[in-house]
């Protein structure tokens, strides 16, 4: 063991336990329980995970009592001030921003993915009238799975085709459930808009009368940015324990929308837009 390296002792009846401590770049440093079990015959107790950290991440560092956000280092004020949302996506995957000729790549690949087969949108047909949009959400997402099949995500090839699938047709099923609901057209894809420019067109430019606000598509790749990760939430722990079983990630991944749609996660953005209908 390293002399710098730092332990806890914990002593239980007759027993001790030397317990490693793993220091953190940034935050508060942990207990390594690797081993409790096997010393000192217990487990711990933390039903909410409180005070447990249940991976090691070199991704997001978030703190909500401070109001403090990062991704790979950079602060989220800097990033939604200078970024777009493709170039934190690229940061996020890759662990550096992109130059201007990787990100015209990034956002090409992007672009290839952002279609549906025509099986998911004969799927929309099938959604009653009074469908809530997460329920479409979770069953078009995992109906992917359908048309990607034998993925193995620990391939280099295999995750990277599953991230721009997802970056790609997740802004489709959206513009798809919409219109469903609207009974309207879905838009199309124009090059001259970006990301956040072209779901706008999507969702709402389908009779081709739409132009996109700058404003508006400003404000939406900011909220992008802003929720693009939040380390260990409700949604991403839930994608994370069923992918732990190496089920399809889109199935994974509609475990996580199905996470996002409750009351005490997402579902509380869906209460505020009601709350001020009411007002």
């Amino acid at each position: 063991m390293n002399k710098d390296d730092k332990t806890i002792n914990l002593t239980y009846g007759d027993s001790q336990s030397e317990l490693n401590i793993k220091q953190a770049t940034r935050g508060p440093d942990v207990v390594d329980l690797k081993l409790l079990n096997k010393n000192t015959g217990l487990f711990t107790y933390d039903p909410s995970y409180g005070s447990t950290a249940s991976c090691e991440s070199q991704i997001t560092y978030i703190d909500g009592s401070l109001g403090v956000l990062a991704y790979r280092g950079y602060p989220i004020e800097q990033l939604a001030d200078h970024s777009t949302y493709l170039e934190i996506a690229y940061l996020l995957y890759h662990g550096e921003l992109p130059t201007s000729e990787q990100l015209d790549e990034f956002r090409l690949k992007v672009k290839q993915n952002m279609n549906l087969d025509e099986g998911i949108n004969q799927l929309f047909k099938t959604f009653p009238k009074t469908a809530h949009p997460m329920s479409m959400m979770a069953t078009s997402m995992a109906a992917l799975s359908i048309y990607h099949q034998n993925i193995n995500i620990r391939e280099p090839k295999c995750r990277d085709d599953f991230f721009f699938n997802v970056l790609g047709k997740t802004p489709m099923l959206a513009a798809a459930i919409l219109n469903t609901i609207q009974g309207s057209t879905v838009g199309t894809y124009k090059e001259s808009l970006n990301y956040s420019g072209n779901i706008l067109n999507l969702f709402f430019g389908g009779a081709g009368d739409y132009a996109v606000n700058p404003v508006f598509s400003k404000a939406l790749d900011v909220l992008l940015i802003l929720h693009a990760d939040h380390e260990q939430n409700c949604s991403t722990s839930s994608v994370r324990l069923s992918g732990s079983s190496g089920t399809n990630p889109y199935a994974a991944m509609s475990s996580g929308v199905s996470a996002l749609w409750g009351p005490l996660h997402g579902g509380a953005n869906e209460a505020v837009v009601r709350m001020f209908d009411e007002i």
